[in-house]
């Protein structure tokens, strides 16, 4: 079981997979969206399958703070629709509030006073991570 968390954002997409066995996960790489159709990146993400032998997929849906669906989770569902057309292995969502928060809260806590934070690509992975780390509790794998 390799599981791929993506984080999709509108300029940037944070990666992050598991380990062979869907124990551990780490991050792998962030996708920029900019000057990229959906087949570029409908591309990208059909190497990445093959190449990391991804098994499953998980993506953040940014629902409202009350839980229905907006104009940004839309933009996702369309993403994922369309990433369905273009890979062979199951898709599912997790919800993803407030993960970017919690990411750059564990990026304050891992870097030093003296050293600047990380930059908002690693935020991205950090937050594809926490995706990934939800859905295999959902999924009683961690």
């Amino acid at each position: 079981m390799r599981v791929l968390g993506v984080d999709h954002g509108q300029k940037r997409i944070g990666l992050a997979i598991t380990d062979e066995l869907g124990i551990t996960s780490r991050g792998l790489c962030v996708l920029t969206t900019e000057g990229k159709t959906s087949k570029d990146l409908l591309q990208c993400f059909r190497e990445l399958v093959q190449a990391e032998r991804v098994t499953e997929i998980v993506v953040g849906l940014p629902r409202n703070m009350d839980g229905t669906i907006g104009p940004r989770a839309e933009e996702v569902l369309q993403f994922i629709a369309e990433l369905k057309q273009g890979v062979d292995v199951p898709i599912a969502t997790v919800d993803e509030r407030l993960t970017s928060k919690e990411a750059d809260a564990i990026l304050r806590r891992n870097t030093r006073k003296n050293r600047a934070r990380g930059d908002r690509s690693e935020r991205d992975m950090v937050a594809a991570q926490i995706i990934l780390r939800d859905y295999l509790a959902e999924q009683g794998s961690m």
